[in-house]
């Protein structure tokens, strides 16, 4: 069992708490043999690399009319040609400029509107409620301004369970109604605050000089990293689950304070600290798995300031009067810059713009005159399926013009795009593909503690599947993945098994085939999908489950 970069270790544990224990029945095995490998080959699949990009003069306003000549892109260091190019003018598609360099971006018709996906995440688990609630506000009065053809998601994360207040739609009224239930929901702001004072308390210095390497302390920093690891692992996995919608995409974070380095709001002297606990992250360290995400998925990241300038709870009495003042204002001072940091190392690596302090109060309207005029660019790479992260740049030949765009493409595994296609339907609602397999769940039975086996039956009917001549007859190759997250929001990494069918006959029509296997997980209320991907045919099938130990 392989974890996913950045899981809690109590989402570790989930994952690896459950198994797929056995796979029997008639007519298959768990691999597939040499006489069908030349048949199935590889499937070409040519995949275009999109990359939107704004162009501003020294002054910041919008820079019009460039042609695919005035620019240079790069990957991995080396220059590559640029074969698609559209401009986009206030949401509309138009062609002036593209001239003989560069065809159009595929799909987009000149004149024709251009869609754009707003994924909103809500952080609670950093964030006070006069906070979040501030911003909520904010957001109904600016949701007029999206286009016609424009989407919105909007997702709650509270430490626990991703909740899914509304999928993508263009309703302002859906809109508003699912931002009004967000103004309502608690949040872990003040826990965070509390949490934070008391290391912050802890770690000031006495007089036997400073107490940043006191075990205490250490472990209150080592808290704080782990809080700011579930919130990056939330905001990654709704981006999975949202993964390709069509169009342009771009990511409102609302955060409640995510910081650069977690020393920088415990202590003043993070350098100092730092040698007392050199494992912790900072940085691009811990905060690359969400902005490499976004890249990979197309997502442009725009995040929000939710504190603002001076938010928290502020110094407490006894700081406030006591030779102690000094220390704390430094140390709020740390915490302002770190968390600033972090928002505008993640607007920088996707090529979108953070908003701080005041400027949070008017984030979508920027977000949407953001993503409505920019430079829509392509090219073909030469995909490999390897999942490898590679490097991009893209410069004008204007010495006196600057650029914004992602910094990195990744060339995704077949596997890895199913994985999400997956993972995005036990999250979020059905995914692409005929909902046509059926699964049984057995008598569950002690599996140790606070464990139980649970025996699982999926029927998939052969007329959904591609059956190809094989010595054995006939025969179909598939791909078996079983998703579960229990009712804490806690999931395993998306089990894939392979599995060949055989059949010494043509499929008879409305023929079933059954596999046979077990779960075991905790004694918790869990949400199973299971899905079988056909590689020839690209084909998904799927269905979910529900078991609950009550029950």
């Amino acid at each position: 069992m392989r974890y996913e970069p950045g899981l809690s270790s109590r989402a570790a544990a989930v994952a690896a708490s459950l198994l797929i224990l056995s796979f029997v029945g008639s007519a298959l095995a768990t691999q597939p043999t040499d006489d069908i490998a030349g048949v199935f080959g590889e499937v070409i699949d040519v995949r275009v690399v999109n990359l939107e990009v704004v162009v501003t003069d020294s002054e910041g306003r919008r820079v019009e009319g460039l042609a695919p000549k005035d620019f240079v892109l790069y990957v991995d260091g080396r220059q590559v040609p640029i074969e698609y190019f559209t401009e986009v003018l206030d949401g509309a598609a138009v062609t002036a400029g593209v001239g003989r360099a560069a065809a159009a971006v595929p799909a987009l018709e000149a004149g024709g509107a251009v869609r754009t996906n707003y994924l909103v995440f809500i952080d609670e688990y950093f964030t006070l409620a006069r906070d979040r609630d501030r911003a909520v506000d904010e957001l109904i009065e600016q949701l007029t301004l999206l286009g016609a053809a424009d989407r919105m998601a909007i997702l709650a994360w509270n430490g626990g369970k991703l909740e899914l207040l509304s999928n993508w739609s263009g309703s302002v009224d859906d809109l508003r109604q699912a931002l009004e239930t967000a103004r309502g929901r608690p949040t872990k702001g003040l826990q965070r605050e509390v949490e934070l004072r008391q290391t912050q308390r802890g770690s000031m210095p006495g007089r036997y000089g400073s107490r940043y390497g006191h075990p205490e302390v250490r472990y209150r920093a080592q808290r704080r990293q782990e809080h700011v690891e579930r919130v990056i692992q939330a905001a990654t996995t709704a981006l999975r689950g949202f993964a390709r919608p069509p169009g342009r995409r771009a990511m409102l974070l609302l955060a409640g304070g995510w910081p650069y380095n977690p020393w920088d709001t415990v202590v003043v002297d993070t350098f100092a600290a730092s040698r007392f606990s050199p494992s912790l992250g900072y940085g691009p360290c811990l905060y690359r798995q969400l902005y490499d995400t976004a890249n990979r998925l197309g997502y442009t990241l725009y995040p929000v300031d939710l504190r603002g300038f001076g938010g928290g709870l502020g110094p407490s009495a006894e700081h406030r009067t006591s030779g102690q003042a000094l220390y704390h204002s430094r140390l709020a001072t740390n915490r302002e810059w770190s968390e600033h940091s972090t928002l505008d190392l993640l607007a920088y690596q996707t090529g979108g713009r953070s908003f701080l302090n005041r400027e949070r109060r008017t984030a979508l309207e920027q977000v949407v005159h953001d993503t409505r005029s920019y430079y829509w660019l392509g090219f073909t790479p030469t995909w490999r399926g390897s999942n490898r992260r590679h490097r991009l740049e893209i410069q004008v030949r204007d010495p006196r013009l600057e650029v914004r765009s992602r910094r990195s493409f990744s060339d995704l595994s077949r596997r890895t795009e199913i994985d999400m296609l997956v993972e995005s339907a036990l999250l979020f609602g059905d995914p692409p593909g005929p909902k046509v397999l059926a699964a049984e769940l057995g008598e569950p039975r002690g599996a140790g503690f606070r464990k139980v086996e649970v025996p699982l039956v999926v029927l998939i009917p052969f007329d959904a599947l591609t059956f190809l001549p094989s010595r054995a007859g006939w025969t179909a190759v598939v791909e078996l993945r079983v998703a579960v997250e229990d009712k804490n929001g806690d999931r395993n990494e998306i089990v894939v098994v392979p599995v060949r069918l055989d059949l010494p006959e043509p499929p008879e029509r409305g023929g079933l085939g059954r596999y046979h296997t077990a779960l075991k997980m905790r004694r918790l209320r869990h949400d199973v999908v299971i899905s079988v991907h056909d590689p020839y045919s690209a084909r998904n099938l799927w269905t979910r489950v529900e078991f609950d130990p009550r029950a």
